[in-house]
């Protein structure tokens, strides 16, 4: 528990030092796929993912070393299935967003056309 916890401290400082540290944006001058600002995100991403999960487990951890140590009743195991609960709701109604949501939402408003300029790395095409 102990070395989680200051794992936990020194991927969190990390993290931080991350994002003072990052990297510029891509821009129309410079449209370079792997960037290091590409880079930065994508460990930026399973670095933050990583101290979250670490940060889960430790709290079902210092749950079952309460239970010990002070002879109650051990609440890891129903912390473990709330959170897989919340976890599949979470998930589930991302799932569902993104399939059924997102595409007709914007249909029609003139987003969908600014997001695809915006994913050929032109903002303003009629300037251009």
């Amino acid at each position: 528990h102990g070395k989680i916890g200051l794992s936990l401290l020194v991927l969190s400082l990390f993290q931080i030092l991350g994002g003072v540290l990052r990297p510029d944006k891509v821009t129309r001058q410079n449209p370079v796929r792997i960037t290091k600002r590409n880079i930065w995100k994508w460990l930026h991403h399973v670095l933050g993912s990583t101290i979250l999960s670490l940060g889960l487990y430790q709290v079902g951890d210092g749950l079952s070393m309460f239970a010990e140590d002070y002879g109650t009743y051990n609440l890891a195991p129903v912390y473990f299935v709330m959170l897989a609960i919340c976890l599949s709701i979470v998930g589930g109604a991302k799932l569902w967003v993104s399939l059924f949501v997102e595409e007709r939402t914007f249909r029609g408003t003139g987003v969908d056309t600014e997001v695809e300029n915006l994913q050929q790395g032109s903002r303003y095409p009629e300037t251009e």
